[in-house]
């Protein structure tokens, strides 16, 4: 069986969900924003029906985790953001669809 290939998205959104056990010591993302990061980007591409050309991914550790937010990288463009809180997915996804160009 041969697989499929399918065209790449004009943007993917990796989000970090990454959760630590509370006695190690060292922050992580998902208690800080990054499920509820998720949920609202996945909920701004379903609203915006970009479905197809913007995918969103939980991702675990992207070497970033802090208590402030989340961290998020976005291809294919390569950048990292650290510390994104709830609030400043929509702008940020946005903004990220403005610098490809325009959206898809």
């Amino acid at each position: 069986m041969k697989p499929n290939a399918y065209p790449p998205p004009a943007l993917h959104l990796f989000v970090c969900t990454n959760r630590r056990d509370a006695s190690s010591g060292m922050p992580s993302c998902a208690p800080a924003g990054g499920e509820a990061c998720f949920a609202a980007l996945k909920n701004e591409v379903n609203r915006s029906g970009l479905t197809a050309a913007v995918w969103v991914t939980r991702s675990g550790c992207l070497g970033f985790c802090n208590d402030d937010g989340t961290t998020i990288a976005i291809y294919p463009e390569g950048s990292i953001l650290v510390s994104v809180r709830p609030e400043e997915t929509e702008a940020l996804l946005k903004s990220a669809l403005e610098r490809r160009g325009s959206p898809p």
